[in-house]
């Protein structure tokens, strides 16, 4: 009976990115077998967030959090023995495992253990979810041939994850992290957490809320053309910056591409395809050089992670 009325019964789905100066999250309401009342919104400074969080958790019975791991320590091993960590990673650092088909994914549990902590008096953290993590569930959501080599790409911001794989099985896997981020330090964020937190109250968010669609309703027009040349230029640099960016990112994947040829294990193997899910645009000549150095066509997909989250969350909870 119980199980019968929770279908009734609406469930808060919350997916939160932490990153330096850009937190971001995605809130969805789940009720009779569909997501509703999807909000994303971005906050600079961590602690709104967590207001937010709060705020919007109050509303429901049921909820659930999962955050987005960006944290450098984090490696997948082709082995489902634990013993045979140490010959892939020199790290000598305390982990924590899950399976991913043939192969072990580990992180560091100090990690862990920060953001369980982290998120303790704000309604919890269910999921944590590794960036390789994410990526394989896209894998596996691909028809790739059983006899053929895929090179899979997952890329979020500044982050990386990179899957070779036959079939579905994985034959070797890695994590970039491109310049620091959020990581363990948050600007003493845990000692002030609960006093911050406090401070801001539920009414300070929503009247920054009611503030925020004001701005969007009036006087942006005329604030459109008093900003327009400032505009123009911010436009013109993170163009030259998103390029730069796709270019360490390219050069990364073929560097990636030849250590898989020169790895003894798969002497011979060739890889078919070069697959990247990304959750923004990838510049046209920063793919073309890739291509041209790779001489394999990449193919793109498109896809929102905070979305991601919510949509792997579901499945684990089997809802």
């Amino acid at each position: 009976m119980l199980s019968f009325l929770k279908k009734f019964i609406p469930r808060l789905f919350i997916s939160v990115i932490l990153r330096e100066k850009k937190n971001s999250l995605r809130t969805a309401t789940y009720l009779n077998g569909k997501f509703t009342n999807i909000v994303e919104k971005s906050f600079e400074d961590p602690h709104r967030l967590f207001a937010y969080i709060k705020n919007s958790q109050k509303k429901y019975f049921y909820y659930y959090t999962s955050l987005f791991l960006n944290s450098e320590e984090q490696w997948l091993v082709p082995s489902l023995d634990s013993n045979e960590f140490e010959n892939f990673i020199t790290t000598k650092v305390s982990v924590k495992s899950i399976v991913l088909n043939n192969a072990r994914l580990y992180t560091a549990t100090e990690h862990i253990e920060h953001f369980t902590e982290l998120f303790e008096d704000n309604g919890g953290l269910d999921f944590l979810f590794s960036p390789l993590a994410l990526l394989y569930y896209c894998i596996q959501k691909e028809n790739l041939e059983r006899d053929k080599i895929s090179l899979c790409v997952y890329k979020n911001s500044n982050n990386l994850a990179l899957i070779a794989c036959k079939g579905q099985e994985i034959l070797i896997g890695e994590f970039k992290l491109f310049e620091k981020d959020i990581g363990l330090e948050l600007d003493g964020f845990e000692s002030q957490n609960e006093e911050i937190i406090n401070e801001t109250t539920e009414e300070q968010v929503e009247q920054e809320d009611e503030l925020e669609n004001f701005n969007e309703n009036f006087g942006e027009e005329f604030k459109d053309k008093l900003d327009l040349s400032n505009q123009e230029q911010k436009a013109e640099f993170d163009e030259f910056s998103n390029f730069s960016d796709d270019m360490e990112f390219c050069n990364y994947i073929i560097s990636s591409i030849e250590k898989f040829y020169k790895d003894t294990r798969y002497a011979g193997d060739f890889i078919d395809k070069l697959l990247i899910f990304t959750n923004e645009d990838i510049t046209q000549s920063a793919l073309e050089f890739l291509e041209n150095e790779i001489l394999l066509t990449p193919q793109v997909k498109s896809l929102n992670t905070l979305d991601l989250m919510i949509e792997l969350m579901q499945k684990e909870l089997r809802i």
